[in-house]
């Protein structure tokens, strides 16, 4: 499979595609791969497996082709060598352009490096350290064209990897690979009705693009994206991207705010207040669905599956209780996951299952 490069983008790779005036529905358009193991009408899919003898695909080095400031940092000039002085620290979406000549999977051009956005895969970039050697660090991909694929970065205080893209201009480059766990091709996606995600923070920038790919799939008959963020700011970006999806799926998605330092927004809004929590979870979820235990549609419980997005300690949190305190079991309903993990053995300690698991 070949086609001509295309050419690098004019200032950035937009998420959303202007659409002719005659079009009244949005659309958004992450890319031009299939959505499935079939291919399908959205979505991000790999093109081909890996070599079943090792643990993925060489390193490739990629150029930054544009840089997008999505979330400006407060105060304006604030760096993150500054350390922890601002009020808000900036989100990046950046653009790559993979490298000339063939990929792994004998295209004439790099079509793409290998991923599946409708999965949760992320490339590990390797940033150079003091003293030699370099550290590998994750981000998930938000978009993919021919030759080209985007990342959304949040900026910390002091931060190694943040702060190495930060000062990265158009023309740098960096090795970087596909991250998959050991083997594995790609995480298993598990199929169902009900669809839970939850999104704290930057987290949106790979669960959104997941909630498109799983509207796209037939088996969904409701999405619903429950994203958590601090202020209005945090929040402030990818607002057209989940407008396209609430036009497009009217009936199928839905999208719920909710803000931990911002009572006033949240009230102008009408957005949840506080941070998110089992009790939380379960009025979002099964009680919009009525899947709660007794409810009206307590029969579609196994058919419930949910995918948090977060940092490592709080995504830790979010599955355990999804597991202890809403009776949904991650070894069998979440939406994308190991397949070495979907075993019961890997159930969390003190679960309570409040239903047969589903026959994946």
């Amino acid at each position: 499979m070949s086609s001509p490069r295309p050419p690098a983008p004019q200032g950035h790779a937009a998420a959303v595609q202007e659409e002719p005036e005659a079009v009244e529905t949005p659309v958004w358009d992450l890319g031009v791969y299939g959505g499935g193991p079939e291919g399908g009408e959205a979505g991000i899919m790999k093109l081909y497996e890996y070599s079943p003898e090792g643990a993925g695909m060489p390193d490739v080095t990629v150029t930054c082709a544009a840089k997008k400031l999505l979330v400006p940092p407060i105060p304006a000039d604030w760096q993150p060598e500054d350390g922890d002085t601002a009020e808000r620290q900036p989100v990046w979406q950046i653009t790559w352009a993979n490298p000339e000549g063939p990929d792994h999977g004998g295209n004439t051009d790099f079509e793409t490096i290998g991923t599946a956005i409708d999965r949760g895969d992320a490339v590990k970039f390797r940033f150079p350290e003091e003293g030699g050697g370099a550290k590998a660090k994750a981000f998930s991909i938000c978009r993919e064209e021919p030759g080209y694929f985007d990342i959304c970065a949040k900026v910390y205080p002091y931060g190694h990897a943040s702060g190495f893209l930060h000062h990265m201009q158009v023309g740098d480059k960096i090795d970087c690979f596909v991250h998959r766990k050991g083997k594995r091709v790609s995480r298993d996606r598990r199929a169902g009705s009900h669809v839970a995600l939850i999104a704290f923070g930057v987290g949106i920038t790979e669960c959104l693009p997941m909630a498109a790919c799983e509207l796209a799939q037939p088996e969904p008959q409701s999405v619903r994206l429950l994203w958590s963020a601090r202020s209005r700011g945090d929040s402030a970006f990818w607002r057209d991207q989940i407008e396209a999806l609430q036009a497009m799926y009217p009936e199928r998605f839905s999208f719920v705010e909710i803000f931990s330092r911002d009572d006033e927004w949240a009230d102008q809004v009408g957005a949840l207040k506080g941070r998110i929590t089992p009790d939380l979870c379960k009025e979002v979820f099964d009680q919009y669905w009525g899947t709660y235990v007794g409810g009206p549609n307590e029969a579609a419980r196994p058919h419930v599956r949910f995918q948090n997005v977060a940092e490592k300690a709080l995504l830790k949190e979010a599955d355990k209780y999804w597991e202890t305190e809403l009776g949904y079991p991650k070894w069998s309903q979440r939406l994308c996951l190991d397949a070495g993990d979907a075993t019961p053995e890997k159930a969390q300690k003190g679960a309570v299952i409040t239903h047969d698991p589903p026959t994946l």
